[in-house]
């Protein structure tokens, strides 16, 4: 007989899931041997889909709604990645290009691990391209 998990657990379940979910591996397959062809170029945007927008937990969401958050999150991703900018963007910056910004969005974005976020409020992708 095996106990339920906890709250932790099943949060760190979901990101393995989550993980291989973005990976392209499914979770129920044996990892195979032979390389899997490339799914996208490396600069196309992939928008959040709305079951790993719902792995992350209530309280770190909030009201955020998924439209508004990749919105926001294709502008970071534009920033940085189409425009090759490799600074942090503080909240000020954010706005003056013209990115409606809202904290439960930012938690929402680092939840996901695609933005890194410091004490500060500043902000940059997690998987920066050299």
């Amino acid at each position: 007989m095996s106990c339920p998990l906890t709250e932790d657990e099943q949060w760190a379940v979901q990101k393995i899931m989550k993980s291989e979910i973005l990976a392209g591996v499914d979770p129920c397959e044996k990892p195979c041997a032979e390389p899997q062809a490339p799914q996208q170029e490396e600069d196309e945007f992939e928008p959040i889909t709305e079951e790993i927008f719902t792995s992350v937990p209530k309280n770190v969401r909030q009201t955020v709604k998924l439209a508004s958050l990749n919105t926001l999150y294709k502008k970071l991703f534009d920033h940085f990645i189409k425009n090759n900018n490799s600074a942090v963007l503080t909240e000020m910056q954010m706005m003056k290009l013209d990115m409606k910004v809202a904290e439960a969005e930012l938690k929402t974005l680092k939840a996901l691990e695609l933005i890194q976020l410091d004490k500060k409020g500043r902000v940059r992708l997690s998987l920066q391209h050299s």
